[in-house]
């Protein structure tokens, strides 16, 4: 696991670094660029939020909260003649008053992607591609039992679960959106928490279950009201082999206003939806008042929406 950990924490460093690196070198316009710098491009967003209610003496009820939220996008990408490397890294995470914590987790996610393309004339490319999605911290179902006592269990944590594609392919790049389909795709879904059960996200055994099937990738990156306002979409489909009539699929996007250089307004959402992966849920197995199984539930989609304002920051 710390191996793991130490292996996705480097590459997470190394986007960083390339972004700051080729920042700091474009600083200032007039200095020279040498050939291993001159054909990357950058780009840096960051955002910080909070979003917040207060209640006294309402009637209707409710609670006053607090939330938090943090996101960083990191892009570099690299192009000279017919090859072209893109990296983008993604993280979000947020936090919330609730369960008689101070402050709880609301939204946890990191999202790896690094795509290799050889151009074959206009805007068609032979593509390679790996993507990975999983989180920072553990994430806990709260239950209540029978004398009101609450119960946090946890079923989730760093790579567990992770969610990874490899993928060859050809992709449609244009200036504002790619659109890709490898007919040759795998996916892997990862837990390697041993205090969790693995089945809950589809795996009879071990820490790796892979697939092998069609990848899909659409993304696009849009300036609208003269640069006032960005949306950022991204959507990923698997469809395995062995079930061609099963699509799993993730869904996000980024929509940010520019209230002025410094604050703006954004919403962010994600849809998830995995055959093998529900939501879990505690059973009381021994009817006793006291949830002591996971089991995963029927449902299989996911959706979480965000609407923060806040201070932001793009380079």
């Amino acid at each position: 696991m710390k191996t793991l950990q130490l292996l996705l924490m480097t590459l997470l460093l190394i986007n960083v670094q390339t972004v700051f690196s080729q920042v700091d070198k474009s600083k200032n316009r007039n200095e020279k660029t040498n050939d291993s710098t001159k054909h990357w491009k950058t780009k840096l967003f960051l955002n910080f939020g909070v979003n917040g209610s207060l209640l006294f003496n309402w009637t209707a009820g409710g609670e006053s909260n607090l939330s938090i939220q943090s996101i960083a996008k990191i892009n570099a990408d690299y192009k000279k003649n017919k090859i072209g490397f893109t990296n983008e890294l993604d993280i979000i995470y947020g936090l919330a008053t609730g369960h008689g914590d101070l402050l709880a987790k609301e939204t946890d996610l990191i999202q790896l992607e690094n795509e290799f393309n050889y151009n074959l004339g206009d805007k068609l490319h032979l593509s390679f591609l790996t993507h990975l999605t999983t989180q920072f911290s553990p994430g806990y179902i709260y239950t209540e039992t029978d004398t009101d006592a609450e119960i946090k269990t946890k079923f989730s944590s760093f790579l567990s679960p992770g969610l990874a594609n490899e993928a060859i392919g050809i992709n449609l790049i244009d200036k504002f959106y790619e659109i890709g389909l490898a007919p040759i795709g795998m996916k892997q879904t990862i837990v390697i928490d041993p205090s969790i059960d693995s089945s809950i996200y589809g795996l009879s055994s071990g820490k790796v279950r892979n697939e092998v099937g069609t990848y899909l990738n659409a993304n696009g990156n849009f300036k609208l009201i003269k640069g006032a306002l960005s949306l950022d979409t991204d959507l990923i489909a698997f469809i395995p082999y062995n079930d061609f009539g099963k699509v799993d699929f993730l869904f996000k996007y980024l929509l940010d206003y520019k209230i002025s250089k410094i604050f703006s307004i954004n919403s962010s959402m994600f849809i998830l939806y995995d055959d093998d992966i529900g939501r879990p849920k505690l059973i009381d197995s021994n009817n006793n008042g006291i949830p002591d199984t996971i089991s995963k539930s029927n449902s299989n989609i996911q959706l979480k929406q965000v609407l923060s304002i806040g201070v932001n920051l793009s380079i």
